[in-house]
């Protein structure tokens, strides 16, 4: 690889983590707290690209040397780049939540349940938990009490359920840096609502099933659902620690 193909490859990185940062599509690889960090580097990564460029320029127009060509090599590590840039992928969803194993082990949440409940429903609100907060929940013997007497609301997407009809998987991504560590987050719904689409969002006030959880924590909670409600999207895909 000559010069003139490096600092091409690092322009068009630049290019891409600032398309990434400044576009918002940040939120669909990384925490969105690392925004600015990423628009930082990629501003940098863009300027060295460009002066290297000029100063290759220079320098062969001092020397009145012919402009080098793109090697193959160069082209080809160029192309992935390119592409991200004009087909950004989108956000994890049913395909990822599916491969998958069954054993997990999420983060605690240390916060009193039960009386969040009571001040939601005082309010005649539905009291509203992120899905960390409700798995984790679940191994607790004293807020598994609260959830199979109370109805919350959750926020996910559609995955398939081996439950068959009726049945569906709720689910949301844990990222603690980037998707490449994302935790898939599952309830297990039953309902006798239509179902949407694989990958599709919903809103869901469900309950625990009583003796729906498994011993050894390797499946996900079963719930029943008695209120379900289509959604787009929400512009932060994943949950993260707070």
């Amino acid at each position: 690889m000559n010069r003139r193909d490096a600092s091409l490859l690092v322009l068009f990185s630049g290019l891409l983590a600032l398309d990434v940062g400044v576009t918002g599509k940040v939120v669909q690889f990384l925490r969105p707290g690392m925004g600015p960090y990423l628009i930082a580097a990629g501003a940098a990564l863009t300027l060295t690209g460009v002066l290297v460029l000029v100063d290759d320029a220079r320098r062969r127009h001092d020397r009145e040397q012919p402009a080098h060509r793109a090697s193959r090599t160069g082209w080809l590590l160029l192309a992935p780049l390119v592409v991200g840039i004009v087909v950004a992928p989108g956000a994890l969803g049913a395909y990822a939540a599916g491969r998958q194993g069954s054993a997990r082990s999420l983060p605690t949440s240390n916060f009193d349940l039960a009386q969040y409940v009571r001040s939601a429903e005082v309010a005649g609100q539905v009291p509203e938990l992120p899905m960390l907060d409700y798995v984790s929940s679940v191994a607790d013997p004293a807020r598994r009490r609260v959830l199979e007497t109370h109805t919350i609301r959750l926020t996910g997407f559609v995955a398939p359920s081996p439950g068959g009809r009726g049945a569906f998987r709720l689910t949301r991504f844990l990222i603690t840096c980037c998707a490449a560590d994302a935790l898939a987050m599952q309830v297990d719904v039953r309902t006798s609502s239509p179902v949407g689409a694989e990958d599709s969002w919903v809103t869901a006030d469900v309950t625990l099933l009583s003796g729906g959880t498994s011993r050894d924590d390797t499946q996900p909670p079963v719930v029943v659902a008695s209120r379900m409600r289509s959604i787009r999207a929400p512009s932060s895909p994943y949950e993260s620690l707070r």
